[in-house]
């Protein structure tokens, strides 16, 4: 068998499986989805069943929930998700403030540099 006959093999079998019926993996968790192999990464980008991390994990809420469930979530987690959002933000201020600190402090010193080197004729 040679090359292209092997290439066109594999490719008749990636579409046979493809098109296979299969369930969501999910379907214990109550997802009634149903579709083919070749559609199956696509639903589980949508599923409403697949447990997430909540969006606001990266200022630091550790909740992890089904999709469907996270509008309810968001609601009720209204206030911790904002002052989770403040603390953050605060950092970032205060991480940036101790930044221009240093870069004002340099500044000054290539003021100072440049003033020694004008009265020196450096």
């Amino acid at each position: 068998v040679g090359v292209e006959e092997e290439a066109q093999s594999v490719g008749a079998v990636r579409s046979m499986v493809s098109n296979l019926s299969c369930r969501c993996p999910l379907k214990h968790r109550g997802c009634k989805w149903e579709g083919t192999v070749g559609d199956m990464a696509q639903h589980l980008d949508e599923c409403e069943h697949l447990i997430v991390n909540c969006p606001f994990s990266i200022y630091g809420c550790g909740i992890k929930l089904k999709r469907e469930e996270f509008e309810i979530h968001r609601k009720e987690g209204k206030d911790y998700h904002n002052e989770l959002m403040s603390i953050f933000m605060a950092e970032k201020v205060e991480g940036q403030a101790e930044q221009i600190k240093k870069l004002q402090q340099s500044i000054n010193e290539l003021i100072e540099e440049r003033k020694y080197q004008k009265i020196n004729g450096v």
